[in-house]
């Protein structure tokens, strides 16, 4: 049976290199039953249109193999992802994007320098209105109207109990709101893989905060509070919500941080090389992988020269998105390695928003089994829990908290090669 997986994603550059690694899955190896959107990159209607336009690439490129494209993209053929737009915004309502790096678009501008691989305007009809979208049969999707946590909570509920695994790469507003909505429907959830997090190694927008976090770091935090049986003892302080009561399930959460991550990446020279013979075949897909990569290129040598860095002509694109794909193709928790973490998120610091923090002192810990077996019958005995809170353990890092299984490592082939392979069916 294929995996079945739901991808929450905010399509930017890496976000499309990792649905292309999906879709380009045999139909034996992957199921994607939904792409649900969100903010994050780019506002929300620059994240459908880039969505909508990989579909429109993938049958441009279809058309173009002809019959040496056949088996292609199965995945894709066999089960037609529905496609829904979600939020809009962070919980908190403080808004940013990583236009400056994605570019204006999110695609490092293709809109504009090759409008020939845009998607046209017609497809918005086919998202607007309350009425249920109309589906031709025509696109390589089905769109949707309804909101996206919420088609992420109907698939969960329709479909058996631990069958769908959601990937997630980008802020994690769209899974906070399903959990908000329905949290014993959104446990059953297989499980969450996260692109987000920096563990042991500095942020990529702050010193200490990566990106997808930083973005909505109320959704990461009320989240991966799920990780715990016991979600009150580290719900954001800063959150309107009523943290839940104790959980007969807790979230099954593997977070793929900047410190794995980063070891995967695309480099000028390799990635040239790879790319260059399906160029000169004309190939609509290498076309738009080209421009978006080499886009990213030239950024990142761009924002090393300004910020008086040294740079040079190998300035190397990290694979952050289809790391965590990749995780789900390669066999998940069973091959990769990965160590279970108490990870928490900053929600209101001046100069921390958005980090992930993990207790780095050399101090003893409860067992925590044992403390999940710890039940809270009312509110008077919560509020005593929290009087008791030691003074040399304050936050409870060492009388259990969440339970975050950060990925370490995952297979010793190189993911840039394994990539392009699947992608162009080298």
């Amino acid at each position: 049976m294929p995996k079945r997986i739901i991808i929450d994603t905010d399509p930017g550059v890496d976000d499309i290199l990792a649905l292309l690694l999906a879709f380009s899955a045999s139909s034996a190896e992957l199921e994607v039953a939904l792409i649900s959107l969100t903010f994050g990159n780019i506002e929300i209607k620059k994240c459908l249109r880039n969505a909508v336009s990989v579909f429109h690439v993938i049958e441009k490129e279809l058309a173009h193999r002809g019959e040496a494209g056949k088996g292609a993209f199965s995945a894709l053929k066999a089960c037609r992802p529905i496609l829904a737009c979600g939020a809009e915004g962070p919980l908190d309502g403080s808004k940013v994007d990583a236009g400056y790096f994605h570019g204006f678009d999110g695609l490092g501008n293709v809109h504009k320098k090759c409008p020939h691989l845009s998607a046209d305007d017609t497809y918005q009809a086919l998202f607007e209105g309350e009425e249920e979208a109309a589906d031709t049969g025509e696109k390589l999707y089905i769109p949707s109207r309804q909101p996206s946590h919420l088609e992420i909570l109907r698939l969960l509920r329709e479909n058996e109990e631990d069958s769908i695994t959601i990937v997630a790469v980008g802020p994690l507003t769209n899974l906070a709101l399903a959990a908000a909505e329905d949290l014993p429907t959104f446990l059953r959830a297989k499980e969450v893989v996260v692109m987000g997090g920096a563990i042991d190694e500095p942020g990529n927008v702050t010193p200490f905060a990566e990106f997808n976090v930083f973005a909505d770091p109320l959704a990461a935090a009320q989240l991966i509070a799920l990780t715990s049986l016991n979600p009150r003892r580290t719900w954001p302080a800063a959150s309107p919500m009523a943290p839940p009561r104790r959980l007969d399930k807790r979230l099954t959460l593997k977070m793929a941080p900047l410190d794995l991550t980063h070891t995967q990446n695309f480099t000028p020279t390799a990635f040239r090389v790879a790319i260059t013979p399906h160029l000169q075949r004309s190939s609509p897909l290498a076309e738009l992988v080209s421009t978006v990569v080499e886009h990213t290129f030239s950024t990142i040598r761009e924002l090393k020269l300004a910020r008086h860095e040294a740079a040079t002509t190998e300035e190397e694109m990290s694979l952050h998105d289809p790391v965590c794909v990749w995780y789900v193709l390669t066999g998940g928790s069973e091959t990769w390695r990965w160590q279970e973490r108490d990870v928490r998120v900053e929600t209101t610091g001046q100069w921390t928003r958005g980090a992930t923090v993990v207790d780095r002192r050399l101090v003893g810990r409860v067992d925590a089994d044992v403390v999940d077996k710890v039940v809270v019958e009312d509110e008077e005995e919560i509020a005593a829990a929290a009087a008791e809170e030691q003074e040399d353990d304050r936050g409870g890092w060492r009388a259990g908290g969440n339970r975050v299984g950060v990925l370490e490592r995952g297979p010793d082939s190189l993911l840039s090669e394994e990539l392009l392979r699947r992608v162009f069916s080298l």
